[in-house]
């Protein structure tokens, strides 16, 4: 679709019917194909290209050395007013950084300069006058995005190991979207197993301006009520208590001595993976428990997940990157521990900006975004558990909001028709008597 609209139609054949599998994720993709962003390392990357293609030019090159010096220690320094950690924020925050406004117009103006340098050479060939284009286009990529000249879009910027990347990301894609869809003759098929809420498309469908989609909602094939178990633990804390991960760890020990290892531990962020792990490593040994135990980040995920199948006892730790996308079937996987609903980071600067309109508007946002998305990002992470008919386990939640709030019915009830309970005994003897 992207390709088609910038006229690039002769790469992609016609096709008489679209079908986008794992749809879910077209909201995220769209808003990154449908924005813009440009990054310190382009800047870098354009520097070391006009080097090599005007090493001819001695005098020239003296000027592209010291104007990559100061480049690079203005993107140093931008990075240190901002964050010397990853990190992403709003650009309506960035005024509360002495000299970030200073130091990005520095940045600009060295951008300039490095264009006039360029167009002193760029009639001389072609190869030359890409780079005075690329020049060009990054100054002015540089200049509007600290102007803000689009209400429709969100300024943002994020700092990473090595690069600074400022993005331009709609608020909206659902008027951009349906004007793909008008221009196709094709019929277009969205499939997914975490589309709905309690059965309905309603969120999916405003997200992309689908409205007048027909949409039709099948049952899992698998038998839940027989195979397996939602249990959400009693006595847990509050989620946001100090000692939450540390009772967790209590609470799915038994379980864990159950199941005979086998089971995945999926945390909402790093952090708390982090310390859930090495919590767990320590309860585990304190109880000689020899299971081997598994973290996201020690290898690639292929790699970690053929470990996992290949002890046939294995504990696998990950965060929100092991949620989805991840097939592991028959006994080797029984338990599935998560520890929190997956709602988004009020930090998040693209979602912040989302819930600011929303509440300006008088809606609701909580009910109308944050709390489906959360729905859909939770059953990517149950869907974990069963694969396939003869699938059997438990799936452990240990969020009390679901049970305790009043939206918790709504996120139970999206989920699949689980054997429901509290009691930690009945779970136990259920594990034990797998195979």
């Amino acid at each position: 679709m992207f390709l088609k609209d910038e006229e690039l139609s002769e790469i992609l054949p016609k096709a008489n019917t679209i079908i986008f599998d794992e749809a879910h994720q077209i909201p995220l993709v769209a808003s990154f194909f449908l924005g813009q962003f440009i990054s310190s390392s382009q800047i870098s990357n354009l520097i070391q290209d006009c080097q090599q293609g005007l090493k001819k030019y001695p005098d020239t090159i003296k000027v592209l050395d010291a104007l990559s010096k100061d480049l690079q220690e203005i993107i140093f320094e931008l990075k240190k007013i901002v964050s010397p950690f990853p990190a992403r924020l709003n650009i309506n925050n960035l005024k509360n950084y002495e000299n970030f406004e200073k130091t990005y117009n520095s940045l600009i103006e060295k951008l300039e300069l490095l264009g006039i340098t360029l167009s002193k050479h760029s009639e001389e060939n072609a190869e030359l006058q890409k780079l005075f284009e690329r020049s060009t286009e990054l100054n002015i990529k540089f200049s509007s995005w600290l102007k803000k000249d689009n209400q429709n879009n969100i300024y943002w910027l994020e700092v990473f190991a090595r690069t600074v990347q400022f993005n331009e990301t709609p608020i909206s894609i659902s008027e951009q979207f349906n004007k793909f869809q008008e221009k196709s003759d094709s019929a277009w098929i969205f499939t997914s197993a975490t589309l709905s809420i309690n059965g309905s498309f309603d969120h999916f469908v405003k997200l992309l301006g689908l409205e007048k989609a027909m949409t039709q909602y099948l049952q899992s094939p698998f038998n839940y009520s027989e195979n397996a178990f939602l249990y959400v633990p009693k006595e847990i804390p509050d989620s946001k208590d100090e000692l939450f991960n540390l009772v967790l760890v209590k609470k799915a020990l038994p379980l864990l001595k159950a199941s005979k290892g086998r089971a995945f531990v999926l945390a909402t962020s790093l952090k708390s993976m982090e310390e859930i792990g090495a919590l767990l490593k320590d309860e585990l040994k304190k109880n000689e428990i020899n299971y081997p135990v598994i973290t996201q980040g020690e290898g690639p995920k292929s790699d970690l997940l053929q470990q996992f199948k290949k002890h046939g006892n294995a504990i696998l730790i990950g965060s929100l990157s092991f949620w989805e996308g991840i097939d592991v079937r028959g006994p080797a996987l029984s338990l599935v521990i998560i520890d929190k609903l997956p709602f988004q980071s009020p930090g998040d600067p693209v979602f912040e900006s989302k819930i600011k309109l929303l509440s300006e508007e008088g809606i609701n946002a909580f009910m109308s975004m944050q709390l489906p998305e959360a729905i859909i990002r939770l059953k990517q992470g149950v869907g974990r558990l069963i694969r396939d008919d003869n699938d059997k386990g438990v799936m452990v939640i240990c969020d009390k909001r679901i049970i305790e709030k009043s939206y918790g019915i709504k996120i139970w009830k999206s989920l699949p028709p689980f054997k429901r309970t509290r009691n930690e005994s009945a779970v136990i003897n259920f594990l034990e008597e797998l195979e």
